[in-house]
């Protein structure tokens, strides 16, 4: 029964007109609506009174002036018809929430105490004040965002009013929530929880209400179903278009937010808007909004307002067209703003961005103008695409190996048009992420709370949400059909999406999606005219999408599988199987990946290659494997002598070939960009797919174009090319790239420094035990190899190696070069160098043949080696002993070309080189 007496206390409005009928028409269940509404009505009234006193300069939040009128808005933008589609329960949670949304903006001043200190008054408890049950640390926190004053216990004494203000704002609907939540608890938990989300919800970003498990569609309450993000939304408009006269300057404080207290204070005084109301528009209707104002900074601020407003309005549509549900639709379409201005001229002028110029600057100051750019674009888009829905699947359970493939066809036209048909079965796409994120520059979803809330373990490799606009580089128009994945949507719509130009309207219209295919079709129609020409022929030249995909997808782990006029292609990660993916996609398709070999020709002379095969052989390491790098994946591949007995002298721009010593008169000779990495030369199609074939790195498998040297991987004494590096790093390992996705951005360490500190200790782990088993004269011999060949620091041979049987080269005092332990001489007293000096010093010279690699190395590592763990006691010349440490020394020492000092009772000989 309806109790026409408490109806006489509410709204006389078309919702609890309906909300009465629908009410009596429930005989099933024994629940005082009206009763309970009357309750939670009177409590909440007499509270909200409260909020003046905080707020003075604003208008009364009374049920007279603010709670009852909304309910009339509700009319004026819900509409009868929406009213009556709803039930009885969803009506009544949204007569709770119009009453209680604001509740929590009421903080009487025992309750800012106990919030600011954590005390409770003498004779209260904490279940005396209905706030947060985390109060504290919200405030705590918002203190130190705003870098406020708290003492050592994280306490605010003291607050000033307009911090005190927003810090209520901010929190408000949490606080109104939790009321709520208490003041129905008792009654029905189903209500107390419905309610409290519906007020939360109207303060929240949209991104929240997007989600199911916060926001559903279909919660069960008093036997019927309530759709919480509906409510949230409805709750969300009427309190935002509360816009009468003596309302404005609430809500531009509430949802606009002017931090400036004379701002404030205007719109205190003026009062500019009437209410809103709807008219007839089309198949639906438009919210109509009035007003007038004789000051221009308020129309300055009625601009903004309406800006707000038309993105709310905007966004609530969003939401409400992703449930796919007719009957909570709402028929508006937009705002119709009418505001004139008196006794001024009403200039309304902000920031704009002319869209084709930004264009411009994408183009050629981004991507230089390169007519392959889009391509890199389509393909890290589908990869992200395909990982997502693989993760979704896997999320709920589903098989996820039955997919996961990019399929590329290239029709070519005359003078460089071509129709390039890009698709993979990725998670697709359905209206809310095209409107929101793929019409946005630089909005890019996987970076944007909608993807976060989903919780999927992926990396994504998209960051700027410019994608799709590369196309138009080399593109005048653009064709997308996606359907996305039905695990992601109650309900979906397979879509076809036109643009025609980067300046023109999309056309969406929707599919059949009867037997549809999960995933994206992009349809790119190449302009040849907006293609360079070549500079040789000074003509248009086609694009070669095989050439340029198989240089810069070398490591992506999806197969992509290319048909190309006659050219059939599968280009495929470096360990995946190639026989096992042409019956997959066709015999007919030949498969491209990385050749990951040492590159021998291009290294050294053609010449010259049989010898250097002869005394030569190929290492290769694999990085993630043989050096346990998490996040890094690709080979490692140098040429070393193939055996002990070969070593090297130095004859500019060539070596000389030794064996045990002796020097065999063949010689190799290398390319000077195989010496060092600051020769290397570049090859490519276009800027994008430039690479150095020494050191090529990718990125989540797409190609870096333009990434520093590597400043660890060679050694200033590296006789032997270079070794060639090919590695993918994960995002997660390596953060920072620019806006092209082509270049790593400077850091302190080096990309190849952490490769470099993994393969040292990868060569020196395995060769510790071998080093130690041999005796010292073979021992240092075999150090000097590593770095001699392998590219190893000495300091981290002196890193590893233990101190007390270093191996150290001595003359005796008749010339005589002997290899002792360090344990052996540390203690020793030695009494100058051999009287002989010049003469042992030439026999020494001669027969170490200081122009070969390894003996050089080796004397440079004891130098090391002496220098970490020794000091110099100044010059000794007392010359009386008859062993000598014999050590090579660099320039930078200062030293005489034959110099003695003395340290920890050791002679050193020094030989300046």
């Amino acid at each position: 029964m309806v109790n026409i007496e408490i109806l006489k206390e509410l709204p006389d409005c078309e919702l609890i007109k309906v909300l009465a009928e629908k009410v009596r028409q429930r005989n099933d269940i024994d629940f005082n609506f009206f009763g309970e509404l009357d309750n939670f009505r009177k409590r909440v009234s007499n509270e909200t009174r409260q909020i003046n006193e905080l707020f003075p300069e604003y208008t009364p939040h009374d049920e007279q002036y603010h709670l009852k009128r909304l309910f009339y808005v509700a009319d004026t933008i819900l509409g009868k018809e929406r009213l009556e589609a709803m039930n009885s329960v969803e009506l009544f949670v949204l007569a709770i929430s119009l009453y209680g949304h604001d509740w929590g903006m009421a903080v009487s001043a025992q309750e800012k105490q106990y919030i600011l200190t954590n005390e409770l008054p003498k004779g209260m408890s904490a279940e005396d004040f209905w706030i947060l049950p985390d109060e504290h640390a919200h405030l705590t926190q918002f203190a130190h965002e705003k870098q406020l004053a708290i003492d050592i216990n994280n306490h605010l004494e003291k607050i000033d009013v307009d911090a005190w203000r927003e810090y209520v704002r901010e929190t408000h609907a949490y606080r109104s929530s939790e009321r709520i939540c208490r003041f129905f608890n008792h009654l029905d938990e189903g209500i107390a929880e419905a309610a409290s989300k519906v007020c939360e919800g109207h303060w929240l970003d949209f991104k929240h209400l997007h989600d199911y498990s916060l926001y559903p569609t279909d919660c069960s309450v008093l036997r019927e179903t309530v759709n919480l993000r509906a409510l949230a939304v409805y709750l969300r408009l009427i309190d935002l278009l509360d816009l009468a006269d003596d309302r404005t300057p609430y809500v531009i404080w509430k949802f606009v937010a002017p931090r400036d207290p004379h701002s404030k204070m205007e719109w205190a005084k003026h009062r500019a808007l009437r209410p809103v109301t709807c008219a007839p528009y089309q198949s639906g209707r438009i919210i109509r909004i009035d007003g007038k104002t004789n000051d221009h900074e308020v129309y300055a601020a009625l601009e903004d307002l309406k800006i707000w407003c038309e993105d709310q309005l905007r966004g609530c549509n969003d939401v409400l067209a992703r449930m796919n549900d007719a009957r909570y639709k709402l028929d508006i379409y937009h705002i119709d703003w009418r505001v004139t201005a008196q006794g001024f001229k009403p200039l309304s002028i902000q920031f704009e961005f002319d869209r084709e110029r930004m264009f411009e600057i994408l183009s050629d100051e981004i991507y230089n103008g390169d007519p392959y750019v889009f391509l890199r674009e389509l393909l890290q888009n589908s990869v992200d695409a395909i990982r997502m829905r693989r993760e979704v699947l896997q999320s709920k359970g589903f098989e996820s190996n039955n997919f996961g493939a990019i399929h590329v066809d290239v029709e070519h036209g005359n003078n460089g048009d071509a129709v390039i048909t890009w698709r993979d079965d990725g998670i697709g796409m359905d209206e809310y992420t095209i409107r929101n994120y793929l019409s946005v520059a630089g909005n890019s979803y996987y970076r944007s709370s909608d993807f976060e809330r989903l919780g999927l373990k992926m990396d994504p490799i998209s960051k700027f949400g410019v994608g799709i606009l590369s196309c138009f580089v080399a593109a005048e128009r653009i064709e997308i059909e996606t359907f996305k994945e039905p695990y992601l949507l109650s309900s979906n719509e397979r879509l076809k999406i036109i643009i025609p130009a980067i300046n023109r309207q999309f056309r969406i219209e929707t599919l059949p999606s009867e037997g549809a295919t999960v995933g994206t079709i992009v349809k790119v129609f190449v302009d040849g005219r907006k293609i360079p020409l070549d500079n040789k022929s000074k003509s248009v030249k086609p694009l070669d999408i095989t050439g340029y995909i198989s240089i810069v997808a070398g490591f992506v782990e999806f197969p992509i599988i290319i048909t190309e006029n006659d050219r059939k292609t599968i280009v495929l990660h470096p360990k995946q199987d190639a026989e096992a993916a042409r019956p997959r996609f066709g015999n007919q398709f030949k498969v491209h990946q990385i050749d990951l070999n040492y590159p021998w020709s291009e290294a050294i002379l053609p010449q010259d290659l049989p010898t250097a095969h002869d005394v030569l052989r190929e290492e290769q390491m694999d990085i993630a494997l043989d050096f346990g790098l998490e996040g890094y994946e690709g080979f490692f591949t140098y040429i070393v002598p193939i055996d002990d007995n070969i070593d090297f002298e130095d004859n500019y721009r060539s070596i000389n070939i030794l064996s045990k010593g002796i020097k065999t008169h063949k010689r190799i000779r290398i390319k000077e960009s195989w010496t060092r990495y600051s020769h290397s030369e570049y090859i490519g199609l276009n800027p994008s797919s430039m690479h150095s074939p020494a050191y090529t790195v990718y990125r989540d498998g797409i190609l870096l174009s333009d990434v520093p040297k590597p400043r660890f991987l060679v050694g200033s004494n590296n006789i032997l090319p270079i070794p060639r590096i090919v590695v993918n790093l994960s995002k997660s390992t390596y953060q920072k790239i620019d806006l092209a996705r082509s270049k790593i951005i400077w850091q302190s360490e080096s990309w190849d420094e952490v490769i470099y500190k993994a393969y040292q200790d990868h060569i020196l782990g395995k060769s510790l035990q071998y080093f130690i088993e041999l005796d010292p004269a073979e021992r240092i011999y075999q150090m000097g190899r590593l770095i001699a060949f392998y590219n190893i620091q000495p300091d981290s041979i002196l890193r590893i190696f233990p101190m007390n049987i270093f191996p150290l080269p001595f003359i005796e005092a008749e010339g005589h070069l002997d290899t002792l332990e360090w344990q052996i001489v540390a203690n020793d007293v030695l009494y100058g160098p051999p009287e002989n000096i010049d003469i042992i010093y030439n026999k020494i010279e001669h027969s170490c043949s200081c122009d070969n690699f390894v003996h050089n190395e080796f004397w440079d590592l004891s130098k090391s080696f002496w220098l970490t763990h020794n000091r110099y006691n100044g010059p000794f010349t007392n010359w009386r002993g008859e062993r000598c440490l014999f050590l090579h020394m660099d320039d930078k020492y200062g030293l005489e070309s034959s110099s003695i000092m003395k340290a920890n009772n050791l002679i050193l000989f020094f030989i300046k080189k």
